[in-house]
């Protein structure tokens, strides 16, 4: 069955939808921020779950920010979450490495926030010194080597990859006691209401097949990212609980993984047309062009 315009099914089932969950799961970016800025409407619809009862909890891939970050970005758009509302994977990193008692150094391709808060945790990461203009491949020598210091390579969106940072990685994972950390998956990411960013799934996939390695992977749509998020909010039930997002292969394979409802809205990585033909696994049962139009239906 084709995903149907919650803004145009009958009144009636409107409420029965809303009333068919407790829990609201949001992603973020595409779904209340495009970068720095919220989505017209999307906190008045924020304040009417809330009033009806709704417990929101955020689910992101976003490691861009640290947790002093989220908390400044949601006072900036008058959203009324704390960082403690927030599960984005830097946060599962942390856990998974200090259930492993880990007590090296990590190899980071990704945002300095991500280096910021592991380091914050006491988390050692390893400080490359990328390379200068490279003219011939033997001068690749001196910057891919391993380094024994170095226990876990973690992989999100770098901005400031270097191919000599990626062939590093790649001869530190050869080692198989080397912990391989995939973050986001996300093969774009909403960037402003013009254009998409190239995601990290790329980055993660190129380890993988030079390497032979297989990553646990703490971001959407990972079944393991989800046993994090049920750690931190115990009240959790599949069967009443609504994913709210705008990608079809992060946020709905991953409500379908978990057993979530599911709600795709437009205003982010996924188009009308890719959501009409998609597949049965990953389609929603309701979309919305923006979530920013939820609260005119409710009131």
């Amino acid at each position: 069955m084709a995903p149907k315009n919650l803004a145009e099914v009958p009144a009636e089932e409107v409420a029965a939808f809303v009333k068919s969950f407790d829990n609201i799961l949001f992603d973020c970016d595409g779904v209340l921020l495009l970068g720095e800025d919220i989505i017209p409407g999307v906190k008045d619809s924020v304040n009417s779950m809330k009033e009806m009862g709704k417990e929101i909890k955020l689910i992101t891939n976003n490691s861009f920010r640290t947790t002093r970050e989220w908390n400044e970005i949601f006072e900036d758009v008058e959203l009324e979450f704390t960082s403690h509302d927030v599960i984005f994977p830097t946060k599962a990193v942390i856990h998974y490495l200090q259930a492993k008692k880990f007590n090296k150094k990590a190899f980071v391709l990704g945002q300095p926030a991500m280096v910021e808060e592991l380091k914050e945790y006491g988390i050692g990461v390893y400080d490359y010194k990328d390379c200068p203009k490279l003219k011939h491949v033997s001068d690749l020598e001196d910057y891919i080597g391993d380094d024994l210091s170095i226990g876990a390579v973690i992989v999100d969106l770098d901005f400031n990859l270097t191919y000599p940072k990626l062939m590093k990685a790649a001869t530190i994972l050869k080692r198989p006691d080397v912990h391989f950390i995939f973050c986001a998956t996300d093969k774009t990411a909403p960037f402003g209401e013009n254009y998409k960013i190239i995601g990290s799934y790329f980055i993660g996939e190129t380890l993988e097949m030079i390497t032979g390695r297989k990553p646990v992977i703490l971001g959407k749509p990972s079944v393991t990212y989800n046993n994090f998020v049920k750690k931190n909010y115990k009240k959790i039930d599949p069967a009443r609980t609504l994913f709210v997002g705008d990608s079809l292969m992060t946020d709905m394979l991953f409500a379908t993984k978990c057993n979530y409802q599911k709600l795709l809205v437009l205003t982010g990585t996924t188009s009308y047309e890719t959501m009409m033909s998609c597949s049965k696994e990953v389609s929603p049962k309701y979309y919305l062009r923006s979530l920013g139009d939820l609260h005119k239906l409710l009131n």
